[in-house]
């Protein structure tokens, strides 16, 4: 009766927390998840300028190292849900925009542009994780 009781009331713990909208971190893998749906999303809003694309690798960057390239404040307004990575990722252009897309990095491959990277925050904003920064360097 007592383990009942104890899973009872964890049970209503637990509602209790989902109610009052706490909600639960993400996992590392599901952050790395969200920042290469959201920037998949930034390559699908191309203007028509892409053919293809596809993100490639998605590494995460810690605070410590993100301190270090960047110095203290970079990203004053950033929450405690913000994060940021490296993108790998790699397009194929039409063939009236390809050099607009080799500017910045990336290597020529065929009609493909490969090995291009973003340095990404993704951040909650207004409830929900959003692509707030991408470029070149932080």
């Amino acid at each position: 009766m007592k383990k009942f009781l104890a899973l009872l009331l964890a049970c209503v713990l637990v509602l209790a927390l989902c109610a009052c909208g706490k909600a639960v971190p993400l996992s590392d893998e599901e952050k790395l998840a969200k920042v290469e749906e959201l920037y998949l999303n930034k390559l699908s809003d191309n203007g028509g300028t892409l053919e293809e694309y596809r993100v490639d690798k998605v590494e995460p960057v810690d605070n410590e190292t993100l301190s270090m390239l960047t110095g203290d404040g970079f990203f004053p307004d950033a929450t405690d849900d913000a994060i940021f990575a490296y993108v790998t990722y790699s397009v194929k252009p039409i063939a009236d925009q390809y050099f607009n897309w080799t500017a910045g990095n990336g290597e020529e491959q065929g009609d493909w542009i490969v090995n291009k990277t973003a340095c990404v925050c993704v951040d909650k904003v207004n409830g929900e994780f959003a692509l707030v920064s991408d470029g070149t360097g932080w």
